[in-house]
């Protein structure tokens, strides 16, 4: 397996992304990876619905076989949650939607 980290800082300033990736290898070709994001900030900007302290986390599940390097169809679990301050100004505060796609 291996696991990796992110801590990003973007613009506007005083708002980070931390997201975290593990990925486990079930057979040379089966490949399931679990996958946590968070936003947060020090600071309210409520033009993009950000309000200081943690605002979301994101997990995700994906399950991939690999014919080729360069062929992968995945299926995908994505649940999503909005906290604090963020939760009480949008609309979703909650979702959870299931992904299909190719990585290439």
């Amino acid at each position: 397996f291996r696991i990796f980290f992110y801590l990003i800082s973007v613009y506007p300033p005083h708002l980070y992304y931390f997201t975290s990736v593990l990925v486990l290898i079930i057979s040379q070709r089966l490949i399931l990876q679990l996958r946590f994001d968070t936003t947060f900030s020090f600071k309210n900007i409520p033009d993009m619905d950000i309000y200081s302290r943690i605002n979301n986390f994101d997990f995700s599940l994906r399950l991939r076989y690999e014919f080729k390097r360069e062929f992968a169809p995945y299926v995908g679990l994505n649940y999503s949650i909005k906290l604090g301050n963020t939760r009480k100004a949008v609309k979703e505060k909650e979702s959870l939607f299931i992904s299909t796609g190719i990585r290439a």
